[in-house]
């Protein structure tokens, strides 16, 4: 009897902090961080095995600017048993993002390598590793990569044309000016696309 009270207790404790891990990952994705950031506490509090609940507390964390908590966060999700493919790929890549904004390139291009590992049409990964090979001063790479990346579904009007930015900065670095003024008339029609349709809702 009394092992079944607790599984019982357990059980809501679970329920509880997934209602919490939801709605803060509701408040997340419309960028209330404030509100995202007390129910996942909550949640991580109730359940602290909730992998997805510190994939999401990562990403509040890395909106905010505080690299290294989320970076803590993202290895705790990456360490607990519950995420997906998807979302352990996802992991990977956030973290890699993390890293590369703290200039620690090598550990991003392991993430970003084990992103890809784990799905390798993840377009994401590919462009973030464009970046940090960019960075490196490894050009063919960074062109590989970004056309990859180009060439994947998945990366939305916005990024697709930081992607393309990213490439044209390569194509200009590396003297080839005609490459790199189509990558970025290429960046400037997409960032016109999603200007008009956000005016024409």
């Amino acid at each position: 009897m009394i092992v079944v009270v607790k599984y019982a207790l357990a059980q809501d404790y679970i329920n509880t902090a997934i209602t919490y891990y939801n709605r803060g990952n509701d408040h997340y994705t419309k960028a209330e961080y404030d509100p995202a950031m007390s129910d996942l506490n909550e949640a991580i509090r109730l359940a602290p095995n909730l992998a997805v609940a510190y994939l999401v507390r990562g990403n509040v964390y890395k909106a905010l600017g505080s690299s290294d908590s989320a970076i803590n966060d993202y290895t705790k999700a990456i360490g607990l048993p519950g995420l997906g493919t998807a979302d352990l790929a996802n992991a990977y890549v956030w973290r890699g993002s993390a890293h590369y904004t703290k200039a620690e390139y090598n550990l991003a291009m392991s993430d970003y390598n084990k992103a890809i590992r784990l799905a390798p049409s993840l377009a994401a990964a590919y462009a973030d590793r464009g970046s940090v090979y960019n960075a490196l001063g490894s050009y063919d790479s960074a062109i590989t990569d970004y056309t990859k990346a180009i060439g994947l579904p998945g990366l939305g009007t916005a990024n697709l044309a930081k992607v393309y930015a990213g490439r044209g900065d390569v194509y200009y670095s590396t003297g080839s000016y005609d490459s790199a003024i189509s990558s970025l008339r290429a960046k400037c029609l997409r960032e016109v696309s999603r200007f008009v349709r956000r005016e024409l809702g």
